[in-house]
């Protein structure tokens, strides 16, 4: 975790998954001290401006480049689970909620990587790919066939 002063954010993706709106931002910010943050910082969550707060950063790395995912540890869960639903059996769930939130992030990343490769392949989701492997060609010869 980390404090951080938000100067601006820039939406650079948005969409929309299960019902439920999505914003990717690119967020301009400086240390409490006012020195510009030069690292490439992004979030899903709507942080306050112009003032500190703390924030935890996910580093990762996008076509090459490090990143920090930011996210505000006081926001709510952003698929809307209760605290209740987000532990099985009621116990405290940290590592269940951990567990979330990643596959959350992976699935957030897998359908940015999809989106792109539908813009970047024409017609990759409508490619004839068969749903199976290809059964044997019963003329081709078994391994019994080989003298070794």
């Amino acid at each position: 975790m980390g404090t951080i002063i938000v100067t601006d954010q820039t939406t650079i993706r948005e969409g929309e998954k299960n019902g439920r709106a999505w914003h990717l931002r690119r967020v301009y910010a400086t240390r409490e001290d006012g020195s510009p943050i030069e690292n490439n910082l992004k979030t899903f969550d709507d942080l306050p401006m112009n003032q500190p707060i703390e924030v935890e950063f996910e580093e990762g790395e996008y076509k090459g480049t490090k990143e920090y995912l930011l996210k505000d540890p006081n926001s709510k869960p952003s698929r809307g689970t209760s605290t209740a639903a987000s532990s099985p059996k009621g116990d405290s769930g940290g590592d269940y909620s951990a567990l979330a939130d990643r596959v959350e992030a992976i699935e957030r990343w897998q359908e940015q990587v999809m989106g792109e490769l539908r813009i970047a392949v024409p017609g990759f989701m409508e490619a004839d790919v068969p749903s199976v492997a290809p059964s044997p060609d019963p003329a081709a010869p078994s391994d019994d066939d080989i003298p070794f």
